[in-house]
């Protein structure tokens, strides 16, 4: 069966784009395509076909996560099950192999390398700034603003019965929206006195 997999996710072309480019590319390879299915994750997807030697077509990599890491899962996914993947803009073909799974170490290895840069990068630029005399962190006995915001639960209560938005008060603050959010999650009253 081939099974072609449009992206809903909002990284990715249009599904209509990615349609027209799917079709287009089984026209000129001579493929029919069985079913076309939309889904925010291609590993939800995956996890409806537990049958070995399916072909499911994608319009590009993006498609297959938002990481390295989980770009990698997805073919590993496919590949474990005996499926194919194709990836049409670039022609990258997956095929449960050796070559394949070879691939599939060398990205798990790329991605490692990548976590390993960003914690030495990290490092590196902590230091360089504690070594020109800057403070990191909060002063020892401040307050963080999440502990702040909850000091100002009742503050901010009253905004929002009063009709007043999330963005408003944050900015009042000097919080972002989200934070406001956070509070009014973690304070019951304030959800049912605003709905």
């Amino acid at each position: 069966m081939i099974i072609a997999y449009l992206d809903k996710g909002i990284k990715n072309i249009s599904t209509e784009a990615q349609k027209e480019l799917l079709s287009t590319y089984a026209q000129n390879k001579g493929l029919k395509i069985d079913i076309f299915l939309a889904d925010e994750s291609i590993l939800n997807m995956g996890k409806n076909f537990q049958t070995a030697g399916h072909i499911f077509l994608v319009a590009n990599v993006v498609s297959l996560g938002d990481s390295l890491k989980e770009i990698a899962e997805s073919i590993k996914g496919f590949i474990l099950k005996k499926n194919s993947l194709v990836c049409v803009h670039g022609n990258l073909i997956f095929e449960p192999n050796k070559d394949c799974e070879k691939l599939l170490q060398g990205i798990e290895m790329a991605v490692g390398i990548r976590a390993s840069l960003c914690s030495i990068i990290t490092r590196k630029v902590l230091q360089k700034r504690r070594s020109n005399g800057q403070k990191l962190g909060r002063a020892f006995g401040a307050q963080s603003k999440n502990s702040i915001l909850q000091l100002k639960g009742k503050f901010i209560m009253q905004a929002l019965a009063q009709g007043r938005t999330k963005a408003d008060i944050a900015r009042e603050l000097n919080v972002s929206w989200r934070a406001i959010y956070n509070v009014q999650k973690q304070i019951p009253t304030v959800s049912s006195i605003t709905q």
